[in-house]
């Protein structure tokens, strides 16, 4: 899944905004049967590609550069250290959306290199790791039908974030096999300062099925917890108030109440 790719990195370097990766993700999943949605293979780096490290630190177009250039270029270390934020949103993306997330060896601890064959290069662990984010976000998605085969929904609040909620209702998951119902939420914001608004699940939005309003308003009853770090959230009436911290990824899992909100 290529264009995911190419989305995700004009999101996060600021080429486009979280509407217009919003629209993306709402026109794949619509253009896709379900089955072959689900299939897809999401990922961010590969043999073809620049690797998502370096896209994300330079903001440099590979083609730009002779091959005799992208054999000595030399990333800084404050650009590896902000490609390493960048990507960490980027992972959090693909381990969220519909799809398989496809990791090519190496992203998970920030190995750099533009295109063939600087992108293929002996395996080494590289500067700003994030390898233990990928374990979690990993850990997080097996643990969850919802986030592997569940219904999707996207929001984009404010220009710097998108959201992603992903749920099971009924027992059964977004293709009709039986499922552990559920339902999550994560949050991306690109900008470097803290981003507050309100979410309202229940609001009429693209791949949002009125049908499954009283059955959302139940499991998100009992409000939300961060699976990072365990902050409580209030879900009152399918609304969230919600602050993300600068260049930050949050992980919400809903709690089914008593009491319907």
């Amino acid at each position: 899944n290529y264009p995911f790719r190419s989305e995700v990195i004009s999101f996060l370097t600021g080429r486009t905004d979280a509407e217009e990766l919003c629209d993306f993700l709402i026109e794949q999943a619509v253009k896709y049967p379900p089955p072959m949605y689900h299939c897809l293979t999401n990922m961010l780096s590969s043999h073809d590609v620049t690797r998502i490290r370096t896209a994300l630190s330079t903001s440099i177009d590979p083609h730009s550069l002779t091959r005799e250039q992208q054999a000595t270029f030399v990333i800084s270390d404050s650009q590896n250290r902000r490609g390493a934020l960048r990507q960490r949103l980027a992972a959090a993306l693909q381990f969220a959306v519909p799809g398989v997330p496809c990791i090519y060896y190496g992203d998970e601890h920030g190995m750099n290199g533009f295109l063939d064959p600087f992108n293929r290069g002996a395996f080494r662990e590289g500067l700003y790791s994030l390898i233990e984010d990928y374990r979690q976000f990993a850990r997080l998605r097996r643990s969850a039908d919802a986030l592997r085969t569940g219904h999707a929904v996207f929001y984009a609040p404010n220009p710097d974030c998108i959201a992603v909620l992903r749920y099971v209702m009924g027992g059964r998951d977004a293709l009709g096999r039986a499922a552990q119902d559920g339902a999550y939420l994560v949050v991306v914001n690109r900008s470097e300062t803290p981003q507050r608004f309100v979410l309202d699940f229940l609001a009429r939005t693209p791949l949002f099925q009125p049908a499954h309003q009283a059955a959302l308003r139940r499991l998100m009853s009992g409000g939300a917890a961060c699976y990072i770090t365990g902050r409580k959230f209030v879900v009152k009436d399918g609304l969230l108030d919600i602050t993300v911290p600068g260049l930050s990824a949050v992980w919400l899992e809903f709690e089914p109440g008593g009491n319907v909100g």
